[in-house]
C-alpha cells in the first residue's frame, strides 16, 4: 500500500466512525486508537513546502492580527539624528536612532531643517510616548496582553467580550522598550534653531513643555549644546568618549538589554 492510499484509507475510516458513533460519549475509545496509525501515513507522506509556499505561510502569519508576538516595530526608540551621514557613521546605536539626512551647510537660513522639525517633532514625539506611556503604566495607558483582544467595530479593541475600549500600545510591542523621552539632535547652530523655535507654536510645544528633547551640533565646530526651556542653551555634559569595538556582534553578543552606543572600528 503506498502512503496516498495509506492515508486516505485511514482516514476514510476515521471519517466513516465518525459519523457512525454520532459523537457519543464511547467516541474517544473506538477513535483515539486509530490516531497514531493516521499520523503516521500523514508524516510519510508529507512533502517539504515550496519555496512559494514558505513564503506565503510567512506572508499569511504577518498580516495575522492573532498572533501574539508582533514585529518589534519601534521599540526601544531613543533618538533622532537630523544631519549628515558623518554623525552616524562608525557607530553601532542598537536599532535605537531615528536617521534623517540633511545638509546644513546647504540651508544657511535653516528652512530646510524647519520644515523636516515639523515633521520630525510631532511624529518622533508620537512614536516615543506612545512608547513611552505604554510601558510606564500598561495597565492604564497601554492595552494589555494582544492574546485576549477582540476587534470592536473595526476602529478598537476590546479586550474579551466585555471591556472597555483599550488605548496604547500592547504588552508584547513594549516588553523590551526603555521608556524616555526621545533626544533630536540637529546638526545646526543654536541661533538658527532658536529662530525656528520662536515661530513655530508646534514646537514650542514639544520641546518648550520637554515633550522632546533638543540638542544642536554645530556644523563647523561640533560642539553639541541642550536646549533647557527655561535656561536656554547649555553645554552637552555627556559622555565624549565610546567603547570601541571591532564588530556590532562584539558589542552586543550575549546582551539582551538596551546598549549604549560604540565606535566601530572596522565601519566604512
Amino acid at each position: 500500500m503506498t502512503a496516498s492510499s495509506g492515508v486516505t484509507s485511514t482516514l476514510s475510516r476515521l471519517r466513516w466512525k465518525r459519523r457512525s458513533i454520532r459523537w457519543s460519549g464511547s467516541w474517544p475509545v473506538r477513535v483515539v486508537p486509530m490516531l497514531p496509525s493516521a499520523v503516521a501515513a500523514l508524516l510519510e507522506h508529507r512533502q517539504a513546502p515550496s519555496p512559494w509556499q514558505g513564503f506565503e505561510h510567512v506572508r499569511g502569519r504577518a498580516n495575522d492580527i492573532s498572533q501574539a508576538r508582533p514585529e518589534l516595530g519601534h521599540a526601544t526608540n531613543a533618538a533622532a539624528f537630523v544631519g549628515r551621514r558623518e554623525m552616524s557613521r562608525g557607530l553601532f546605536l542598537d536599532r535605537r536612532v531615528f536617521l534623517i539626512s540633511y545638509d546644513p551647510l546647504a540651508d544657511l537660513s535653516g528652512q530646510i531643517v524647519e520644515s523636516i522639525l515639523l515633521a520630525v517633532g510631532p511624529v518622533g514625539a508620537g512614536i516615543a510616548l506612545e512608547y513611552y506611556f505604554s510601558t510606564v503604566d500598561n495597565e492604564r495607558f497601554g492595552c494589555g496582553s494582544k492574546i485576549t483582544h477582540n476587534i470592536t467595530g473595526l476602529f478598537g479593541v476590546m479586550e474579551g467580550a466585555d471591556s472597555d475600549l483599550r488605548t496604547g500600545l500592547p504588552w508584547q510591542m513594549v516588553e523590551i522598550h526603555e521608556p524616555m523621552r526621545l533626544l533630536v539632535v540637529v546638526e545646526q547652530t543654536p541661533a538658527v534653531l532658536t529662530e525656528i523655535l520662536a515661530r513655530q507654536p508646534a514646537l514650542q510645544e514639544l520641546i518648550g513643555n520637554a515633550w522632546i528633547i533638543l540638542a544642536a551640533k554645530d556644523p563647523l565646530t561640533a560642539t553639541i549644546q541642550q536646549y533647557c526651556p527655561r535656561r536656554g542653551w547649555l553645554p552637552w555634559t555627556g559622555r565624549s568618549v565610546l567603547p570601541q569595538v571591532a564588530r556590532s556582534r562584539d558589542w552586543f553578543a550575549g546582551s539582551s538589554e538596551p546598549l549604549a552606543p560604540a565606535m566601530l572600528l572596522g565601519a566604512a
